[in-house]
């Protein structure tokens, strides 16, 4: 089936909060409700944000069930379902699908490098698993791979392909992807938001708006409204935070800072750790900058 737009502007890439090694749903919730006080009303779970690499099928069922639960009238909920496999991405499909979420985000498989027909097939098994509208996804600086133009126009052309979170950190990458469909195109790098936008992309999914989300949702709203001046400056100013927050791998140092606020523990599953003692000074320094401590 043909999607409607699901959502314009602003998407948040929660972080899954853990406390004593399992998922704190009342963090959760915490973290929800400070989104959509900011503001933002569509929000990413279990992306590489949220460490979906360590979470079991389990949790990711519980966290999206919790949210649809409590959250699915209030906010747009897009369920990651990312897999290596994609007999694993289309059993996390269907599971997502029956939570009550409204939407799919599938990054490309990651480490098996499979060609471009077969990143095709996995997107169109994808898309035909569920009803729910599915985001492709491209992050080559992670997965190893990412989706070319050709193979953009070929996917988009799919019904049940809804959009790209382009995070290839190539602005003409984003600018060939906005030539070859109408479908949506959403900035998945923070510190591109209105570049990407002013082409004529539809919005972000970002990590900075966990740590600022009114900031990050206005950014979108003036740019969307063709108020560009004042995205510049707003963007300009969260460079340096951006900067801070991407000083080790994401989701490290946005997870310090929110617990440095109070809204979760200070805690990550292996191989990811603490950030350093001198990433936690750059963004304390710059936190207290932005007037957020």
């Amino acid at each position: 089936m043909q999607h409607d737009i699901l959502f314009r502007g602003c998407a948040t890439a929660l972080v899954t909060p853990f406390k004593d090694g399992k998922v704190d749903f009342q963090a959760l919730a915490r973290l929800i409700e400070y989104q959509l006080e900011g503001g933002v009303k569509t929000l990413v779970l279990c992306g590489t944000t949220g460490e979906a690499a360590t979470l079991s099928k389990t949790e990711k069922q519980a966290i999206f069930s919790f949210a649809a639960s409590e959250y699915r009238e209030s906010a747009t909920l897009i369920a990651g379902c990312g897999n290596a496999c994609t007999a694993d991405s289309l059993c996390l499909c269907r599971m997502a699908a029956a939570t009550g979420v409204h939407g799919i985000l599938a990054v490309t498989p990651y480490y098996v490098k499979p060609s471009e027909e077969g990143l095709f097939l996995h997107y169109k098994a994808l898309s035909e698993a569920t009803e729910l509208p599915v985001f492709a996804y491209t992050v080559p600086s992670r997965t190893g791979i990412g989706i070319s133009p050709t193979l953009w126009k070929r996917l988009s052309a799919l019904s049940g392909i809804a959009g790209l979170k382009d995070a290839s950190g190539s602005l003409a990458l984003g600018a060939e992807y906005l030539a070859v469909s109408e479908k949506p195109i959403y900035s998945g790098n923070d510190d591109g938001i209105l570049p990407l936008l002013s082409l004529g992309g539809m919005g972000c999914i970002s990590v900075l708006s966990g740590l600022v989300p009114a900031r990050v949702h206005s950014l979108c709203e003036l740019a969307l409204a063709g108020r560009t001046a004042e995205a510049a400056e707003l963007q300009r100013s969260l460079l340096p935070l951006v900067k801070a927050l991407f000083a080790e791998s994401n989701p490290i140092p946005v997870k310090w800072a929110l617990s440095r606020l109070g809204f979760c523990k200070a805690e990550w599953r292996l191989p990811l750790c603490a950030p350093s003692e001198a990433v936690k000074g750059q963004l304390e320094e710059e936190m207290e900058r932005q007037g957020l401590i």
